[in-house]
């Protein structure tokens, strides 16, 4: 068994034997730790290896994270030293960075994905709000689910997605693949970056035109980090219901706000009329909970607010 192979295989053994876990870190070479839910620690004394037990050497663990960003058609270089994706194969997003942007790198989280296996049930709301969700979504209304990292917002909207909109033509766009194959019926779309000559960049923005051609029911955007706010903003003006997206932001208004200053003018110009509800999620570190060991995802919905003409 080749070294990456081996690690992946030490990783994930990891996860099973701990389900409270949702992401490991290397810390550089020789330091590993863990995350439960939003809080971090360092890990028991030999729980898990470091990255140099199972790589020759540090070159050995950088060629192997530029073959893993290859899989995921992106690059990690020293003209790119940051990249992620989907680990092939599993249920789990990677990034890495590589130094000089980091002085003890290269540095590698690993986060669980339970995409696939969460449903609204394991969301800690009120009825009341679990009633306007629903009234919202099947109305045609838009979503956009907001927290910190770690929260559960890409797992909240793909619960939502799959409660009430499976059988919908949804298309999903994507700066970084996270949200594929939650159903047959809908269409994943990952943003490239340029290769080393700097050609072939195919952005979000390019994807949402490409995606109003589909004829899609609603469109998923992903994570808003940057573009990705022009392309939210524009499938909300777009007439099309269901817009879904998730924000890192500490309430439904800082939200808002935030998505306003990374579109900008764009922003204010599309708002205006749109029917959207910002859900505001928080996560504590989960526990385990029954005889079996079942983890309790320990996120919860602590913010909802409808708004129809926010400026």
């Amino acid at each position: 068994m080749d070294p990456g192979t081996l690690f992946i295989h030490s990783v994930f053994k990891f996860f099973s034997e701990r389900p409270e876990l949702d992401e490991v870190f290397f810390n550089g070479p020789d330091v590993a730790a863990f995350a439960c839910g939003q809080g971090t620690r360092s890990m028991l004394s030999g729980a898990l290896p470091p990255l140099t037990s199972f790589f020759p050497s540090v070159t050995g663990v950088m060629d192997w994270l530029q073959d893993l960003a290859v899989a995921c058609s992106t690059r990690l270089d020293p003209m790119a030293p940051s990249a992620g994706g989907k680990i092939p194969g599993q249920d789990a997003r990677w990034h890495a960075m590589f130094p000089p942007l980091v002085r003890n790198g290269p540095v590698l989280c690993i986060r669980r994905s339970r995409l696939g296996s969460l449903t609204l049930d394991d969301f800690h709301m009120d009825a009341d709000v679990r009633g306007s969700l629903r009234a919202h979504v099947l109305g045609g209304g838009s979503l956009l689910a907001s927290g910190p990292t770690g929260s559960g917002k890409s797992s909240f909207l793909s619960a939502v997605l799959r409660e009430f909109l499976s059988a919908k033509r949804m298309v999903i766009i994507e700066s970084v693949e996270e949200l594929s194959g939650l159903s047959g019926g809908y269409v994943d779309l990952v943003a490239r970056p340029p290769n080393l000559a700097g050609a072939g960049e195919i952005g979000v923005g390019w994807l949402f035109q490409e995606a109003l051609r589909l004829r899609p029911d609603g469109i998923v955007i992903g994570e808003i980090r940057g573009g990705e706010a022009s392309a939210f903003c524009g499938a909300l003006g777009s007439g099309h219901p269901w817009c879904l997206a998730t924000i890192h932001a500490g309430s439904p208004r800082e939200a808002l706000a935030r998505l306003s200053t990374l579109a900008g003018k764009y922003h204010a110009d599309i708002m205006a009329g749109v029917n959207l509800a910002v859900v505001q999620l928080s996560r504590e570190r989960p526990e385990l909970v029954g005889d079996g060991g079942l983890c309790d995802f320990g996120a919860a919905v602590v913010g909802y607010e409808s708004l129809s003409g926010l400026q």
